[in-house]
């Protein structure tokens, strides 16, 4: 089995999907653990299962990005 890479810039542009692993903690500097907590709770947008792929709306990463920056979501504690 091949290492999957990281690719070097994800780019939210327009529509479409980006996997969930590349959006923390690489745009959000919140682990996998503590996003998948999130979700649970919630606080951040579910993730689409496509086959073994888990993945998040651009759209929805972009929401939850203007939610952190606004001080509406504090990364650091984990919680709204």
């Amino acid at each position: 089995m091949k290492a999957r890479t990281r690719p070097s810039s994800i780019s939210l542009e327009g529509d479409g999907f980006v996997r969930f692993a590349d959006v923390f903690p690489s745009i959000i500097p919140v682990g996998l653990t503590q996003a998948y907590l999130n979700v649970a709770r919630g606080n951040w947008p579910k993730p689409v299962k496509v086959g073994r792929s888990t993945l998040l709306r651009k759209e929805d990463v972009r929401q939850l990005l203007r939610r952190i920056e606004s001080g509406e979501f504090d990364t650091c504690k984990g919680r709204a």
